[in-house]
C-alpha cells in the first residue's frame, strides 16, 4: 500500500508592514494623500466648470466605493494610485 503524501502547510498572506503607505492622487478633487492599506478616504470632486456636470470618477476609479458620486469613499490598495474627477457639459434641456 503506498504511503500518503503529507498535504502542504498553506503559506499565511503577507501582510504589508503598518508603517507602509501608498499615495492616492486625486486630480479636480479632494482627499490626495499616503496612507495605509485598506484605509477607506472620503474622496470629493471639486465644483465643476459653469455650465458642466459632473459625469465620473476616471484613472483607477475600482478603488471607489462608487465611481459615479461626487463624493465616494476610496479604499487604498497596495500601490500608488491616481483618480480624476471627470465633467461633461451641461444638457441644454
Amino acid at each position: 500500500m503506498p504511503t500518503p503524501t503529507p498535504a502542504p502547510t498553506p503559506s499565511p498572506t503577507p501582510q504589508p508592514p503598518e508603517n507602509l503607505r501608498f499615495r492616492l492622487t486625486v486630480i479636480d478633487g479632494r482627499g490626495n494623500g499616503n496612507y495605509r492599506v485598506g484605509r477607506q478616504i472620503r474622496v470629493r470632486a471639486n465644483r465643476p466648470p459653469e455650465d458642466f456636470v459632473f459625469r465620473r470618477w476616471s484613472g483607477d476609479w475600482v478603488i471607489l466605493a462608487n465611481p459615479f458620486l461626487m463624493v465616494t469613499t476610496a479604499t487604498i490598495p497596495s500601490m500608488d494610485v491616481l483618480i480624476e474627477a471627470t465633467y461633461e457639459p451641461r444638457s441644454p434641456n
